[in-house]
């Protein structure tokens, strides 16, 4: 599914929920970066065009064929200017049943007045009866329609199309796990008053992929991690034709609503259950949100913590596509018609207004030596030996990874992960030992291992890099890479290997010592379905994970957006075996002969020796070595 994200926003009545799609050129083009690399300061974004909350002068943290249509500019009810609306034509005296399946597949595309003009090619009883919900099927096309039997006055009718993906009545979407999959869907027309009617309209809207780009736009929700520390973005998809209030009221509907689909066991909301929405309106670029019910009696910690929610879903990049809509630049923030006062926030300082997110400070590159040892690529040598008992030789590493706060060193050696510090006095220490390990990945609180024990694949948790716990996981396939997001909550996996090899997404689920991936329904969804062969992956930013292919042509690297959307190629070096990235966005990737080289953003052409000079050269130089990590 082209930019079609894993998402879902409460509908208002008599239209859908959500949909993906954001590309003018159809959901399954390239679609701009959501604001370049940004790492966990994804959230921050918002801070730079230093908009303000105002809580009393304080803030807060062309058709597809078969049927003619038209379009028009659409610019009442708010609407934004340069909206483009597609007004498809209702049915036509004459009109035989394989145009009138067209026609109606065209017509469900425009929500107007509650899908009034696809209810035309309906029977009278269908027409009322049909309540098509949130269900979306997108498809790569429009799909074929062929017919199956012809009685007198009854035809039956086949609509086939490849399906990219689906959209749940709760709007979460899932793409195809093959990238595409066939799906067909009956309709049988009888006659009405000698013309041809839709007798069973089927339950789920049919798309096409530019029904849904051109239907459709997209925004983040933000919802809490557990320890309401970090916001975790949940992407949203609501009808282009939405006006600024109705955008705005799905959004806070959304939010109070709380985390749906395969998020909904590892974030919450800090909407209290019984939040009324009273009201909201839309003046210029400020939205004024009015709740009460159980959110008047939330004590002020949670007001922040709700009036953090709000300021990053409705002031995060606009909704619409067009580039002469206007966003929402600032929110009121009121409790039964009273602004809200936050204590925290100093007006028009909006960085001070964010919740704690997970973040690692600069950090340095690491990696393994030629010789086994732990090396980093600060320092006066770019090939500087880590202190302490990682660099003395005693135990060879064949990979490693370092804590965010890189006080802490994660090694394996053989079948076995040890860890320590990463001082002169630090010590290493044996932590468990498997048939052989695959991937290592820290979060703020301790290390990810994923392991084989014979033929059996293993996934533990080891609590500050001690204690391992074995993890269960969702039932996709042998996990061998698994990748924690700098929120602490999201998970990447790769599962498989060769042409079966497949990307996941889902979220950690922590219940006392017991530690689990995947306990929402669905409990994982895929992305990148668009590519195979994959054998690393890493996070770039919030929204993307860098996954690294070695298809029997050669390496090669893709930016996979968590959204569901399509692969974006990056310039790759021959012989890539293993990639890192920083905070900046620099990659570093270790070749099959040993060298390690650095792009310095996904946009750039060339790769180069490490940017750091060896000392007294002047120069770049080779740096040998393998398994490049950054902290995390």
């Amino acid at each position: 599914m082209a930019e079609g994200r894993q998402a879902r926003v409460p509908a208002a009545a008599g239209q859908t929920r959500a949909g993906p799609g954001r590309s003018a050129s159809g959901p399954h083009a390239p679609a701009p970066r959501r604001g370049g690399r940004v790492g966990v300061r994804r959230v921050l974004a918002v801070a730079s065009a230093c908009l303000a909350i105002a809580l009393a002068s304080a803030c807060a943290g062309v058709p597809d064929g078969g049927v003619v249509t038209s379009a028009t500019m659409a610019q009442n009810g708010g609407q934004p200017a340069g909206f483009v609306q597609m007004i498809p034509s209702g049915p036509q005296p004459g009109w035989d049943p394989d145009t009138i399946v067209y026609g109606f597949l065209l017509a469900s595309a425009n929500f107007t007045n509650n899908h009034a003009i696809a209810r035309e090619y309906l029977t009278p009883p269908a027409a009322r009866a049909w309540r098509p919900g949130s269900s979306v099927l997108e498809f790569a096309d429009m799909p074929s329609v062929v017919t199956n039997s012809v009685q007198a006055n009854t035809v039956t009718m086949q609509a086939t199309g490849n399906l990219l993906g689906t959209i749940s009545e709760d709007g979460q979407y899932q793409a195809a796990e093959q990238g595409t999959v066939p799906s067909h869907t009956n309709f049988t027309v009888v006659r009405v008053k000698g013309q041809w009617r839709i007798v069973n309209p089927p339950d789920e809207l049919l798309f096409s992929k530019r029904d849904v780009s051109r239907a459709f736009s997209f925004r983040d929700l933000y919802f809490f991690d557990p320890s309401l520390l970090s916001l975790v973005p949940d992407p949203v998809y609501i009808p282009a034709e939405a006006t600024a209030q109705q955008l705005v009221a799905r959004l806070v509907a959304a939010l109070q609503q709380g985390p749906q689909g395969w998020l909904e066991s590892g974030t919450k909301t800090a909407f209290p259950p019984g939040t009324a929405l009273l009201g909201t309106s839309v003046t210029g670029g400020t939205a004024t949100v009015n709740l009460g019910g159980a959110a008047a009696a939330a004590p002020p910690q949670q007001r922040e913590q709700m009036a953090q929610q709000l300021l990053q879903t409705l002031a995060g990049p606009t909704a619409y596509p067009q580039p002469d809509a206007a966003a929402i630049q600032s929110v009121v923030f009121a409790i039964n018609g009273k602004p809200v006062h936050l204590s925290s926030c100093a007006a028009l300082q909006l960085s001070m207004c964010q919740p704690p997110v997970a973040s690692a400070p600069d950090s340095d590159a690491y990696y393994v030596d030629t010789k086994g040892r732990v090396a980093t690529l600060s320092g006066p040598r770019s090939d500087s030996p880590q202190p302490g008992p990682a660099a003395a030789g005693q135990v060879v590493f064949d990979q490693i990874a370092v804590s965010p706060d890189q006080m802490t060193l994660a090694g394996v050696s053989g079948g076995a992960v040890y860890t320590g510090g990463l001082t002169q006095n630090g010590t290493l220490t044996r932590q468990l030992t498997a048939t052989a390990i695959t991937s290592l990945s820290w979060d703020t609180d301790g290390l990810w291992v994923v392991g084989r024990v014979g033929q059996r694949t293993q996934v533990w948790w080891l609590d500050h890099g001690v204690q391992p716990v074995p993890v269960s996981v969702p039932n996709i396939g042998p996990v061998t890479v698994l990748r924690v997001a700098p929120d602490g909550v999201r998970v990447a996996m790769v599962t498989g290997s060769g042409a079966r090899a497949r990307l996941w997404l889902a979220a950690i689920v922590r219940d006392g010592s017991q530690v689990a991936i995947g306990q929402a329904q669905p409990p994982a969804v895929p992305i990148g379905t668009d590519v195979t062969d994959f054998t690393e992956l890493i996070w770039y930013d919030t929204g993307d994970v860098i996954a690294l292919t070695q298809p029997p042509s050669g390496s090669l690297l893709y930016e996979v957006p968590v959204d569901g959307g399509p692969s974006r190629p990056i310039v790759t070096q021959p012989h890539t075996v293993s990639i890192a990235v920083s905070l900046d966005g620099q990659l570093l990737a270790a070749l099959s002969d040993g060298t390690l080289v650095q792009l310095p953003d996904l946009s750039g052409s060339i790769w180069q020796a490490p940017a750091a000079y060896q000392q007294a050269a002047g120069a770049y130089q080779d740096v040998h070595g393998h398994a490049p990590v950054y902290p995390g």
